[in-house]
Formats: C-alpha cells, sequence, structure tokens
C-alpha cells in the first residue's frame, strides 16, 4: 500500500489523483464504462458469471487492461465493480484479480483498497460531504432514508454503497445500514414512494473497440461468419448486422 497507509486511506488518494488526471471535477460520473474505455483504454465485457463474483480483471501488455462485469448483477453493483476492478488496475495491475462478495467484515485489505477507491471515485469526499451537509440543514440536523436514497441515486450508487461511505467518513454512525436493514427497509419500494428515476444505461456485452477489430477482420477476411458470430457472441445473421452498423461510421482509433 502507498506509503504504508491504511486501505481506505490509500484508496483515498488514489481514487482523487484519478478524478483529477481525468479531469471529472465532483459531478457524479454516470457513464463510467463510456469513461474508462474512452479516456483509459480499458476493455469492459460484461458477461454472466457465478451470483458470488462481482467482477474480474487482468492486464498484459499485448492486451492491455480487461475487466468482466457480473451482467446479472443490479446496474448500480455493475458500477460499483467496475470501479472496484479500475482500482485494481491502477494500484496492481499485474496481479489478475477475481472479485468476489463477501461479508463486510470480512473483506481482506486489496479488496478494502478496491472498495475504497470505488467509493472515493464514484462519490468524491468534498462533494459528498456539501450534499448531505445541505440535506442535513434542511432536516435540522436529522438524516432519514428518504435522504440516504436520494444521495444514492444523484451518485447512481446503491444505498448501501452510499451509507458505507458516510459512514467511513463518520457524516452517520457506524453500523447505519445494518440497522436499517435489520428494521426491514425496502429500497426499491422506497425509491418508487419517492418517484426515483434510475439511470437506465444499456451496457453492451462487448466492447465498441472490441467490436470493431472483429467486424475489421471480418472484412479483410481473416475471420469466416462463423468464427465472426462466435466472438461477438450473436448469431450469423445479428453479426452480419452489426458488421453493418459499425462500417458504415469512420472509427477513430
Amino acid at each position: 500500500l502507498a506509503d504504508g497507509l491504511p486501505p481506505e486511506e490509500a484508496a483515498e488518494d488514489f481514487a482523487s489523483a484519478e478524478r483529477n488526471r481525468l479531469g471529472l471535477g465532483d459531478a457524479p460520473i454516470i457513464n463510467l464504462r463510456e469513461l474508462l474505455e474512452s479516456d483509459v483504454g480499458l476493455r469492459v465485457f460484461y458477461m454472466r458469471l457465478p451470483s458470488h463474483v462481482a467482477g474480474m480483471f487482468t492486464y498484459s501488455d499485448e492486451l492491455g487492461g480487461c475487466i468482466a462485469i457480473n451482467s446479472a448483477h443490479p446496474e448500480e453493483r455493475r458500477r460499483w465493480s467496475l470501479a472496484h476492478e479500475y482500482g485494481h488496475f491502477l494500484t496492481s495491475r499485474f496481479r489478475p484479480e477475481v472479485s468476489i462478495l463477501l461479508a463486510y467484515e470480512r473483506t481482506p485489505a486489496s479488496e478494502r483498497l478496491g472498495d475504497g477507491f470505488a467509493g472515493a471515485f464514484l462519490m468524491p469526499t468534498s462533494a459528498l460531504r456539501r450534499k448531505f451537509n445541505d440535506a442535513s440543514r434542511l432536516r435540522k440536523g436529522k438524516i432519514t432514508p428518504a435522504d440516504l436514497c436520494r444521495l444514492a441515486n444523484y451518485y447512481f450508487v446503491s444505498v448501501e454503497a452510499l451509507s458505507r461511505r458516510l459512514e467511513s467518513l463518520h457524516l452517520v454512525p457506524s453500523g447505519t445500514w445494518d440497522r436499517l436493514q435489520d428494521r426491514g427497509f425496502k429500497v426499491r419500494e422506497a425509491q418508487d414512494v419517492l418517484k426515483l428515476q434510475p439511470h437506465r444505461y444499456l451496457e453492451q456485452p462487448l466492447p465498441p473497440r472490441y467490436q470493431f477489430l472483429a467486424a475489421e477482420a471480418y472484412q479483410r477476411e481473416k475471420l469466416t461468419e462463423g468464427q465472426l458470430a462466435h466472438l461477438l457472441r450473436v448469431d450469423r445473421v445479428e453479426a452480419r448486422r452489426i458488421v453493418q452498423k459499425l462500417t458504415r461510421q469512420p472509427y477513430i482509433s
């Protein structure tokens, strides 16, 4: 870990430096995958993985950084997993990694670093404090579950992730999320009552760059139609449609 810092503190430093490098400011990041593919050069794949696997990461000089995210998980979880794996890319890129869903208390140091990075990258400290304090002032110091839902929706993260982040910053008491669960708090029901619109962002299974390279290889007759369909994980009719769509548009590598 950086300079012997605890994982959570090191994660804050990494996340702040990376947001600065990418010129993100304090705003929420909605199109995270697009950002990481276009500005960082990562290859992001969405695929069916075992339910206990959140994501995987590997790196090689030939392929660069490749991340696989469990497509069966909820949207907020997928974004969190993507930011988590990005943290591994920044801090230990030559060490392949599989993220397993574990109890919060049993998370090892390397995973705490990944989770700490995800939290700080998706919910930057200064902006989150401001938003939280604004909500707190409106409630005269009282924060409600509805406020947590609104904040989570603003940052496009789960209410659990937001609550854990607020706990780590000592903005809410430790164990806040666990107490909400014990009381039977239903997040989706609360979101419906509050009429919070989810951030719908269609995640393609394969990175656009990967699809383009496959289409280009097919056009150069380096792939058969069957091989193309296999690589794109579609049938031959859909493979031809993808090639037509991609080759009608200019692509800047």
